[in-house]
């Protein structure tokens, strides 16, 4: 069975997204089940980060010694400090290497019993630095990134010819770069690049995708329409934010923000089903969730009274809204609930 599980983990407002990333996978494992390759790698890095830890420990020794030995006292200082930075640059590195260690031992729990999944991560510019490819790589994921860095994709755009450029709409071009080593990363990954320039701008703004996605099952425009897909995730993260207000929470405590995601989830879902029940049949039933709330549900209408029958709903006839109302109503019943419109 294959899963895409798109990155989209809450985080609190200090917190990067990308520092989120093995809890997000540490997640992911324990709902769906581990991709088929083990750890070896992400051990390997480990012994990597720790041997780099030792050479500069015995660089910092030897300058230690120098100080020691240096009759000038300015030259002394300097060594010191020089052993000093280096001592602290290896503390860093062996508390990295403790970190992933501590990582790769909670996978491993997870991965002794679990199913083995086919898993293929998707994410933005936010999950897309090196040290996430690294990552995913040596946990053994599938991935599709995009890149973190602008700079980076300028840099890979220098050596494309012109000829290399597909179109892939009118203000994008994308080029296949195959599989190359990035700068930082240790492991060769496969590249496509893009390009886009609006009319307002003639210069070209570039990204670049990283992905494990042979071409051989998705070209390059094939990957860029994957990624694009993503753009579902992003509308609704925006329709939380604008449309149900879920940008301010008035609760602090984990349980109370808990329940208010829940209720705006259960408002989202019960306007999704509004929308297509209200509009079923009509052109209007596949708008937005924000055109529905903004625009739909603020059409202005009375009610007139009548003696011997029921009242009766009067809109305004130029209301586009209230017209596919009365049509949809029209289709699902006999009875005229809504009679004509009103100026």
């Amino acid at each position: 069975m294959k899963y895409s599980v798109d990155c989209l983990i809450p985080v609190p407002g200090s917190a990067h997204c990308a520092t989120k990333l093995v809890d997000l996978l540490l997640l992911i494992e324990k709902r769906v089940g581990s991709p088929p390759s083990s750890v070896v790698k992400h051990r390997a890095h480990i012994q990597s980060l720790l041997a780099q830890a030792k050479i500069l420990e015995n660089h910092a020794r030897r300058r230690k010694e120098e100080a020691s030995r240096a009759r000038k006292r300015e030259r002394r200082r300097i060594l010191e400090r020089r052993s000093k930075r280096l001592y602290s640059r290896a503390e860093i590195l062996r508390e990295e290497a403790a970190q992933a260690l501590k990582t790769s031992q909670s996978f491993d729990t997870l991965r002794h019993h679990n199913p083995r999944r086919a898993i293929l991560i998707r994410g933005d510019a936010g999950f897309g630095s090196i040290e996430n490819s690294t990552l995913l790589i040596e946990l053994g994921y599938n991935f599709l990134l995009k890149g973190y860095s602008p700079h980076t994709a300028r840099v890979l755009a220098q050596g494309v010819a012109e000829s290399q450029w597909i179109r892939f709409n009118p203000v994008v071009s994308v080029a296949e770069l195959g599989i190359i080593k990035l700068p930082g990363c240790p492991y060769p990954v496969r590249v496509v690049l893009g390009r886009t320039k609006t009319a307002k701008s003639q210069v070209f703004q570039y990204f670049h995708l990283v992905t494990t996605v042979p071409e051989r099952l998705k070209d390059a425009i094939e990957v860029v329409k994957f990624y694009n897909a993503r753009q579902t995730i992003e509308a609704f993260i925006k329709t939380g934010k604008n449309v149900l207000n879920l940008k301010h929470f008035r609760v602090r405590n984990f349980h109370g923000i808990q329940f208010t995601l829940v209720l705006g989830l259960l408002a989202h879902n019960f306007m999704n089903w509004a929308r297509r029940e209200i509009f079923a049949g009509t052109p209007l039933a596949r708008m937005g969730i924000r055109e529905f709330v903004q625009q739909a549900m603020r059409v202005p209408a009375r009610v007139k009274p009548l003696e011997m029958d029921m009242p009766i709903t009067l809109f305004p006839e130029t209301s586009v809204y209230a017209q596919a109302l009365i049509r949809a109503t029209e289709k699902k019943s006999t009875v005229q609930m809504l009679l004509p419109f009103s100026n």
